[in-house]
């Protein structure tokens, strides 16, 4: 958890850095937009954690336009209001809840400490595809 609460400071300032950018950009057509990455941080970190803190991971949520973030900074403040939260919800799990296995959405179970060090890998590998 303390990694991932490091990372949110770097990660709010690269989505803002990317305001006025092009955020229509992407290195391949089977690549996100850099809209579509700053979407995917504003609302997958918080789902991520979130679905930690249940014990079950659901689907994850519409990234479109439906989502409502249109830019760098409707991203940033959503990540800035959401992540912490669902940080702070991690951080009342009691040590049974921290040390069980949830199933990764049928594709194998990991202990939750392992899904915790792939949620801040997974930001950081983001921030390298928007800085790309």
């Amino acid at each position: 958890m303390n990694d991932f609460e490091r990372e949110i400071a770097t990660t709010v300032k690269v989505i803002e850095a990317a305001q006025g950018g092009h955020l229509d950009y992407r290195p391949d057509a089977k690549s996100k937009t850099g809209l579509g990455l700053v979407r995917l941080w504003a609302i997958e970190d918080e789902w991520m954690l979130n679905c930690i803190a249940d014990g079950q991971f659901v689907l994850p949520p519409d990234d479109s336009d439906a989502c409502s973030i249109m830019n760098a900074e409707d991203a940033a403040a959503c990540y800035r209001e959401r992540v912490p939260p669902a940080l702070e919800r991690l951080r009342a799990l009691s040590a049974e809840q921290l040390a069980a296995t949830i199933d990764l959405m049928g594709i194998m179970p990991l202990p939750v400490a392992g899904i915790l060090a792939m949620a801040a890998k997974h930001s950081v590998h983001h921030r390298g595809q928007l800085s790309s």
